[in-house]
Parts: structure tokens; C-alpha cells; sequence
């Protein structure tokens, strides 16, 4: 027995660890250009469909799929509507896991873990090392089956087993919240499913025991969802709320049926799955197969009203529309002075991003403001135009269109530098208590370079000539300056402690190194094509002038 349940303890090791490797190295492979593929998949329903029956194969876990989709639809990857087949897809594709996890493929799987173990050992350049692992760890995944099957046999013949299994046999109900629990522990019902029905081929649960506890598995995995997006609001609530529907439906379809079938003797989904041919593990695969199927194609009749219905309880935030490009397209590519266009517009919509980081400071700041979630989408807009900047170099292009393309590289790269700092001196600010001594002179800091960001808008955007020549003199070296205010506050030792001196001389090398990086637009500030902002042109206040 003792060997046995080593055998058991081993085979769920290599499982789950088969599983761990398989995901992570397949996210690995993940790209713009394959994301871009995916936009272009997703633009039919039923090639959507389609790629969430791939996608469930890759993710191993419908929460993981959920949760990547919702990334994908924040940063305007996808629309939200696009993501509802590829859930219903993705569910029905962990049955075909399930399908494929019940053939005898031993001797197979011995042979790629052999082959891609050596390769991996040895490395290779030729070949892509995360595509090596990821079959690596498909391999662990179902040698960590077989053992586990093997063991459990003995262990089941076992009196105190059988007594055991006797006397919860007839309990359904346990059934169902034994899957549900089970898949919220594992963080994958696919896992589970691939688990319960191999335990039910080697006779560790009878034939109705193991239906219900796939729907509890399938039920698990919405509770999941659930669990892990409690806090999501806008559009990643939306997208949720589809994986969370769907198993919700198919349960609320199939258990009703399941105890009807099981008290009258009418002849349902059990009856059905006995005629279907094959042993205990096809048929409970099956199983599986039509409570997604069921759920998925309800869901998929039923969607105009259920996007409808999530759309109006969760409506967009700002924070998703900020963090959304809003300009670069992927068509543009194939004209690069429109793409760069484009690009340029994209980046002066980032640019009155750097005043909005003075507004989070003020305090009638918008409700739900913060520098992190400002920074946050800021990084997130950034890495595709970054992505968008680097395919279009890849083209062959003309001298001219490089010359703009590295301008707009510098440009985007002193972006992020400067959002950096504004970053690092906003959340310095805001970590002052209210009432604090050097809160007047932060204030002073907020108006002041507010202006100053102001004016860098007016040079960049609308190529204002004055607004360029003043941008220059403010953004000068401002280091004498920046002394003299320290020494000014520093000075009044009886009003300063050790915090609030260690605060000023903080914000204030913040300011000047803000200062410098500003500077370093003058040197690329030129006409950009025309974006008004409800901010309007940039005015100069009598703080900026102060500096």
C-alpha cells in the first residue's frame, strides 16, 4: 500500500509540475505578432471558437485564459465581444485535453521526454528552447497519468477503500462540491477533469459519482473566476463574467437533468454517454465534453443579450480607455509616413499625461486619480508603441523614413524617462501626511512644473515657436536654483525634522532632474500633426516664471 501511494504522490508531482512547465514556456512564446495574429482570428466568431479550443490547450486552465484575455482586451488587443467565443471555445478545448489524456500514449511520451530532456540539457539555437519545454513538460504531464493510474488500482482494492468509496457512492451532492473544491485548490478545472476521470478508469469512483463530480469541477471553475476577479471592474469584469456565465449555465442545464434522469428513469445525458462506445475514461471524457459543449453554444445564442447586460453593470473606466492606444493601427504599417503619423499623435496624447500626474496632487483631484494607475497605463501605451515602432523598422524603408522613425524612438524613450521621474515625484508628494510643513512648498512644486509641462505640450504639439524658445530658457540648468530653495528650508532647522528634510531634499533633486529631462525635448521639439486637447494651449502662470 505504502507503494502505492508513493506511486500516487509521484504521479500528481509530475502531473502538476508537467502542467507548470508546459504554461509557462508557451507564455514565453507569446509576442506582438502572434497577438496581432490573434486579432485577425478573432474578427470571426467561429475562427474564434476556434482559437480558444488552441488557446485551452496552451493555458492548461481556463482561469489563466480568462485572466490573459482580460489583459489582451485592457491593453485594446481585442475587443470585449471577441472574447466570448473564445471562452466558449476555450472550454470546449479542455475537453479535447481530457480526450486525448485517456488514449495510451505511454510509449509516446516516454520517446519526447527522452528527445526534448537531451535537447535542453544540450541547448540549441536552431530551435526555439521555450517550444522544447513546453513538449517537456506535455510529457510530464501525461507520464504523471499513467503512474498515477497504475497506482491507484491497488490502493483501491484495498477493504478500508472500498468500504469508504461504499459508503459515499450514492452521494451526489458530495460529488459535486468534492470537483468544486478540488478545482478551486488546483486552480484548473481541466487539471481536475483529466484527474477525475483517470481515478474513475482505475475504479477509485462509480459511474454517476464521477459524472457529478465533473460538473461540481466545471461549477469550481466559475467560483474560481469569481473568486479572482472580485475586484475587477469595466471591461476585465465583462470578460469574466462570460467564463463565469458559462459554467453557471451549464450546471444550471445538466444537474437538473442529472436528478431527473436518475428518480424517473427517463433516458437523458447518462443514458446517452452508456451508448457511446468505449471504457469508463472515454465515456466520462464525454462527459466532460458535452457539459461545455451544452454551456458554450448556450452562451454563444444568448450573447447579444448577456454583452448587453455586463456591458451596462460594467461599463468602461477611464483607467481602461487611458491605458488603450488609441491612434496606431496595424493596417498603417504598410504606409510608414501615415504609421509615424500616427505614432506622433499617439505620443502627445501620453504627453497630457504628465499634467494629469499634477492633478492626482491637487486636492480637488479627479475621483479614482492616482499616480499608479496613471503610470500604469502610461506603461502600457508605451509598450505598444514601442512594439508598433519596432515592427515598422523592420520594413524596408527610405532614408527620410528612418530619419523620422529615430526621432520618434527618441522621442518615446525620453517619454518614459521623464514619466519615470514624474512618477517617482508624485508618489514622494502624495506620501506626505496632510498639514505636513513642507506641503506649501509641494504645492508651489505642483503649480510650477504643471506649467512647465504645459509648455512642453504647446512646444511638441502645436509647435508654438515661443513655447519652444521659453521651454529652452525654464528647462535650463536650474541647479543654482534648486540649491538656493534647499538651503532656504533647510535653514529653518526649528520647523524641519530629520523626515521632512530628508522629504524636501528628495523632491527637490526629483524637480531638478525633471527639470533637465525636459530640457532634452528642445532638441526634437518640431510641429506635430494637429491633436486638441480639452486643456487647450498651454498658458504660463506666474509660478513657472518663479523658477
Amino acid at each position: 500500500m505504502f507503494h502505492s501511494l508513493a506511486g500516487i504522490v509521484g504521479g500528481l508531482g509530475l502531473f502538476f509540475a508537467g502542467v507548470w512547465f508546459l504554461t509557462e514556456n508557451l507564455k514565453s512564446l507569446s509576442g506582438r505578432r502572434i497577438r496581432r495574429v490573434i486579432i485577425n482570428w478573432t474578427r470571426n466568431r467561429w475562427m474564434a471558437f476556434g482559437w480558444g479550443i488552441l488557446a485551452a490547450g496552451i493555458t492548461q486552465s481556463m482561469s489563466v485564459l480568462v485572466f490573459l484575455l482580460v489583459g489582451m482586451a485592457t491593453a485594446g488587443f481585442i475587443p470585449v465581444a471577441a472574447a466570448l467565443p473564445i471562452i466558449a471555445g476555450g472550454n470546449v478545448g479542455g475537453c479535447l485535453l481530457i480526450l486525448l489524456a485517456v488514449m495510451d500514449i505511454e510509449v509516446v511520451m516516454l520517446f519526447v521526454i527522452g528527445i526534448t530532456g537531451t535537447v535542453l540539457s544540450r541547448g540549441s539555437k536552431t530551435i526555439p528552447l521555450p517550444l522544447i519545454a513546453a513538449l517537456f513538460g506535455l510529457s510530464m504531464l501525461f507520464l504523471g497519468l499513467t503512474m498515477l493510474q497504475q497506482s491507484a488500482v491497488p490502493l483501491v482494492q484495498q477493504p478500508w477503500a472500498q468500504a469508504l468509496l461504499a459508503d459515499t457512492r450514492d452521494s451526489y451532492l458530495i460529488g459535486f462540491i468534492v470537483g468544486a473544491v478540488l478545482t478551486i485548490i488546483a486552480q484548473s478545472g481541466i487539471a481536475i477533469g483529466i484527474l477525475v476521470v483517470t481515478l474513475a478508469g482505475a475504479g477509485v469512483f462509480g459511474f454517476e459519482q464521477t459524472i457529478m463530480i465533473i460538473y461540481g469541477s466545471n461549477f469550481g471553475s466559475s467560483l474560481n473566476t469569481l473568486i479572482l476577479s472580485w475586484q475587477l471592474r469595466g471591461r476585465p469584469m465583462q470578460i469574466a463574467l462570460f467564463q463565469i456565465s458559462l459554467n453557471f449555465i451549464g450546471s444550471l442545464i445538466l444537474v437538473p437533468l442529472f436528478y431527473l434522469e436518475i428518480y424517473t428513469d427517463i433516458p437523458l445525458i447518462n443514458a446517452l454517454v452508456m451508448a457511446l462506445p468505449g471504457g469508463i475514461e472515454q465515456k466520462m471524457a464525454y462527459v466532460y465534453l458535452l457539459f461545455n459543449l451544452i454551456a458554450a453554444l448556450t452562451l454563444m445564442v444568448f450573447s447579444s443579450p448577456i454583452l448587453d447586460l455586463v456591458a451596462r453593470y460594467f461599463p468602461p473606466t477611464r483607467v481602461e480607455d487611458d491605458a488603450r492606444p488609441r491612434y496606431i493601427v496595424n493596417q498603417s504599417l504598410h504606409d510608414a509616413d501615415t504609421a509615424l503619423d500616427l505614432v506622433a499623435l499617439e505620443q502627445a496624447r501620453l504627453l497630457s499625461y504628465f499634467s494629469r500626474y499634477f492633478d492626482t496632487l491637487r486636492q480637488d483631484s479627479p475621483e479614482g486619480s492616482s499616480p499608479a494607475a496613471l503610470h500604469d497605463a502610461f506603461q502600457r501605451v508605451t509598450q505598444e508603441i514601442e512594439g508598433f515602432l519596432e515592427e515598422l523598422g523592420h520594413l524596408d524603408q527610405s532614408h527620410r523614413v528612418f530619419n523620422r522613425l529615430n526621432r520618434a524612438i527618441t522621442q518615446q524613450r525620453l517619454m518614459i524617462t521623464v514619466e519615470d521621474t514624474l512618477y517617482e515625484l508624485a508618489t514622494t508628494i502624495q506620501s506626505h501626511p496632510e498639514g505636513s510643513v513642507v506641503e506649501p512648498f509641494n504645492q508651489r512644486v505642483v503649480e510650477a512644473l504643471d506649467a512647465v509641462v504645459l509648455t512642453l505640450h504647446g512646444a511638441l504639439v502645436e509647435g508654438d515657436q515661443d513655447d519652444r524658445d521659453y521651454l529652452a530658457r525654464v528647462t535650463g540648468d536650474r541647479g543654482d536654483v534648486m540649491q538656493r530653495i534647499r538651503n532656504a528650508f533647510l535653514s529653518e532647522a526649528q520647523a524641519l525634522d530629520a523626515t521632512a528634510k530628508i522629504s524636501l531634499l528628495k523632491t527637490t533633486n526629483l524637480c531638478e532632474r525633471l527639470l533637465w529631462l525636459l530640457h532634452g525635448f528642445t532638441a526634437i521639439a518640431q510641429p506635430s500633426p494637429a491633436v486638441r486637447y480639452s486643456r487647450g494651449p498651454a498658458k504660463l502662470g506666474s509660478s513657472a516664471r518663479n523658477w
